[in-house]
Order: C-alpha cells, then sequence, then structure tokens
C-alpha cells in the first residue's frame, strides 16, 4: 500500500502539470525506497535496471534522430509523387495509426505490470486478475488525465509530420516490446519524448534543447524516482517502524524545496529586471 501511495502520488501530481513521467522509475523508487527502510535491497538486479534506464532513451533518441535524418530526404520524393498523392497520404496515416496501437501495446506489457506488480508480491491478487484490472484502470486514467501529458508530448516539444510520428512510435514500441520480453520495468515514456527529441533535433538541431519545457522535463525525470523513493521510505518509517525521526526527513526536504524555490524566484526577477534596463 505504500508503494503504491507514493508511486500514484508521483505520478497524480506530474499527470495534472502536464510532464511525461514514466510509471516505471516511480513505481521502481517508490519500491527501492520501502526496501532499504525494511534493510533489503537486490543491489545488483537494481543497478542493471537503472544502467537500462540510463541507457535506452539516449538509444531511442539517436534512432530517431537518424530516422529523421532519412525521412527529411524521402518526404520530398513522396510529396513529389502527384498522381498517386492521395494513396500515399492515405497509406502514410494508416502506417501512423498501426504504429501508436503497436506503441500502446508495448506500453501495456510494461506499464500494467509496474502498477500491479506490489499487489501480486502482497498476494492480494493473482496474476492473471491483476493485469485485467491494471488494464482497465489504466484505460480509465488515459481518458480522465492524459490530455495534458498528450498536449505537452504532441504540441509543445515540436512539430511532427506523419513519417516523423511513425519513427517515433516505432522506435519506443520496439525497445520497449524488447525490454519487457527480458522482464525489466523501462521507462517507455522517456523513449517516446526522446526519440521526439531526436526527431526535432534531426530538424532544428540543439535549439530544441533550450525550450522552456524540455529543461522543465528532464528536471523532473531526474527528481521524480528519487522523490517517490523518498517518500515511500519516510511512510514505511512513519506507518511500520513508527520511527518519528522520519519527520525531520520530511521537514529537511520541504525546507530545502522551498529554499530551491525561493532562489529561483530571485534569479528570475533579477533577470526580468536586467532584460528591462537593457531594453
Amino acid at each position: 500500500m505504500l508503494i503504491l501511495a507514493s508511486a500514484c502520488l508521483t505520478l497524480f501530481i506530474s499527470n495534472l502539470i502536464g510532464v511525461p513521467l514514466s510509471t516505471s522509475e516511480v513505481t521502481v523508487g517508490a519500491v527501492v525506497g520501502v526496501g532499504l527502510a525494511i534493510g533489503h535491497v537486490y543491489g545488483s538486479k537494481l543497478m542493471f535496471i537503472v544502467s537500462v534506464w540510463l541507457i535506452m532513451p539516449f538509444v531511442a533518441m539517436g534512432i530517431a534522430y537518424l530516422l529523421g535524418k532519412l525521412i527529411r530526404v524521402l518526404e520530398p520524393k513522396l510529396s513529389n509523387l502527384s498522381a498517386a498523392a492521395r494513396y500515399t497520404t492515405l497509406s502514410l496515416t494508416g502506417l501512423l495509426v498501426l504504429s501508436g496501437c503497436y506503441e500502446a501495446f508495448s506500453a501495456g506489457m510494461n506499464n500494467v505490470a509496474n502498477a500491479i506488480g506490489p499487489l501480486v508480491a502482497a498476494n492480494v491478487i493473482s496474476v492473471h486478475a491483476g493485469l485485467i484490472f491494471g488494464a482497465l484502470f489504466v484505460s480509465i486514467g488515459a481518458m480522465v488525465l492524459g490530455g495534458k501529458v498528450l498536449d505537452t508530448n504532441a504540441k509543445k516539444i515540436t512539430q511532427l509530420s506523419v513519417l516523423q510520428g511513425t519513427a517515433v512510435s516505432l522506435t519506443s514500441a520496439t525497445l520497449v516490446l524488447i525490454a519487457s520480453l527480458f522482464g525489466l520495468p523501462v521507462p517507455q515514456t522517456q523513449a517516446t519524448t526522446m526519440a521526439i527529441f531526436g526527431v526535432g533535433q534531426s530538424k532544428v538541431g540543439r535549439d530544441i534543447w533550450r525550450q522552456d519545457v524540455v529543461k522543465r522535463i528532464v528536471k523532473i525525470w531526474i527528481a521524480s524516482p528519487v522523490s517517490s523513493l523518498l517518500l515511500s521510505y519516510v511512510l514505511v518509517e512513519l506507518v511500520t517502524n513508527r520511527n518519528l525521526s522520519a519527520l525531520w526527513v520530511v521537514a529537511a526536504v520541504i525546507v530545502f524545496a522551498g529554499l530551491l524555490w525561493m532562489f529561483r524566484r530571485m534569479r528570475s526577477r533579477q533577470a526580468s529586471v536586467a532584460q528591462r534596463k537593457s531594453l
């Protein structure tokens, strides 16, 4: 229950602010927090998973970057096929829809298992029933709160053509599918978003990394598994171990976050004042 509470709270906040966040990283972070609190973590397995986390998004970005370069060469040639333009457009659109379904399929292989894993581990529900209920509530969550994250990935990072969207979906879906076959919880959100970055970089170069939304996404990616780890650790200390000293950890984190926020606000005001003076 504490693992799920920590992971759900972190994911819920990210969905509200429209930042794409990995269910895998948040859930594993919460599991590690509980493991640290009870003094039992499989260190070697954890390090291997984290290594995959660090590598896979950049592999997705590299593949998407190369596909983006190839697409820039192919698209003008396809647009010149005026006689078959309509059929070409319909075919490419159909390919994009199939790619999106393929990516959703690979997401189901990985993310439902992340959500249901703690319940199966605690013998609350069977594997078969857990997968059914998990898939049901994943679809409900997509319809209720998926819009803001969809808007971020679809509109606020870069513009994608039909072929570029297909490249993004095929890249991230294939990588996640391979990881799922090996039983690894991997961050599909990062793979998809970094694939979008890769395609965007193939068009506009490094300027894509200067966008405010990109900087915010990267910061939250780093902070989210750490925050869920810390939250689950503190909850176990408070609820299970009756260790009230964990409250000091919470207080220290809140104070640090508050000071960091104040520092950033001050720097932002100073920058705006300096910009006004220059004008």
